[in-house]
């Protein structure tokens, strides 16, 4: 199959699951919600969903600067980090995203090199997400079969978004696997020389845990934006959100698009939440998405070179 026949596959897919998941859902009470939405809370939401993306471009940053010993100036890495989300949100898992800051930074270092941390933080990232998604399957008030599902899910989603990267990466640039062994071996030759790996790890990880837990408080915030009632209970929204969130890691559909929608409103039912709730907040949630990735492809329009010079960190 090739690779447009791919996308449409996919893209039909998200579309098929967007449209079970709405037929699931009572859309007039839905835009009931939307319509009395507290824009006091949700505008500064949405502003920092597309702001919180500059954790991302500063993990991108540092882990660069260790890995691979590459120097990167502020503004080309936000350009680039916002540019690699427009293209990224029509790809699954996201992956477009990290193909396209490889291809578009022109480092002498060769295209192995800047690869090695955009996978470090893709995986530390997938870490951080799986930490606070099995935590918040434990947290959650469920009994029961649902309860064993959310926590297989914590499973399932890690060794399907592993699998996928690995995969991925593996095939760009060479048909052969041999290519990227290579080229990874080779820097792990120099990592034990040149990087610190507890600074790699506080880097990936400990960023990943700020992007995906402030991500969850925000997502928090557009709840009680939509009804203030279900969001007097924290810790739940929080545990369903969290488990909700590992759609993101699963390349099924772009962004998670159903089947996060579907898994959050099946926990708001199970904890005696209305599904409707979830869906209007997840839907303002997907508006700053949009306005992320409007700023990516304006960053794609602008942008003065299709590649970006990086030079030698002197460190």
């Amino acid at each position: 199959m090739s690779p447009r026949s791919r996308t449409v596959v996919r893209w039909t897919i998200a579309l098929a699951l967007v449209v079970v998941v709405l037929w699931q859902f009572d859309l007039t009470a839905v835009g009931s919600r939307l319509a009395s939405v507290d824009q006091r809370l949700a505008i500064p939401a949405i502003a920092g969903l597309v702001a919180i993306h500059l954790v991302g471009a500063l993990t991108w940053r540092r882990l660069l600067d260790r890995l691979s010993r590459v120097r990167l100036d502020w503004p080309s890495t936000i350009r680039l980090y916002y540019a690699a989300q427009a293209v990224g949100s029509i790809t699954p898992g996201n992956v477009g995203a990290d193909v396209f800051r490889v291809a578009a930074l022109d480092a002498e270092a060769g295209r192995g090199s800047v690869a090695l941390p955009i996978v470090v933080q893709r995986l530390t990232s997938i870490a951080a997400l799986l930490v606070l998604g099995g935590l918040g399957a434990v947290i959650l008030p469920i009994a029961g079969g649902a309860s064993l599902v959310a926590s297989m899910s914590v499973v399932l989603a890690g060794l399907a978004a592993t699998a996928v990267i690995l995969v991925v990466w593996a095939r760009w640039r060479s048909k052969s696997t041999a290519w990227l062994v290579r080229r990874l071996g080779l820097r792990q030759g120099e990592l034990t020389a040149h990087a610190a790996w507890a600074s790699v790890v506080r880097d990936g990880f400990g960023l990943g845990l700020v992007f995906h837990g402030v991500s969850l408080a925000l997502g928090l915030l557009l709840v009680a934006a939509v009804d203030p009632a279900t969001a007097g209970r924290p810790v739940e929204v929080l545990a369903a959100l969290a488990v909700a969130r590992l759609s993101l890691a699963v390349p099924i559909s772009p962004n998670g698009l159903g089947i996060q929608e579907g898994a959050l409103g099946l926990l708001f039912v199970q904890l005696g939440l209305e599904p409707e709730v979830a869906l209007a907040a997840l839907l303002l949630n997907r508006v700053a998405l949009v306005v992320a990735v409007l700023l990516g492809a304006v960053s794609l329009l602008t942008g003065s070179r299709t590649t970006t010079r990086a030079r030698a960190s002197s460190r």
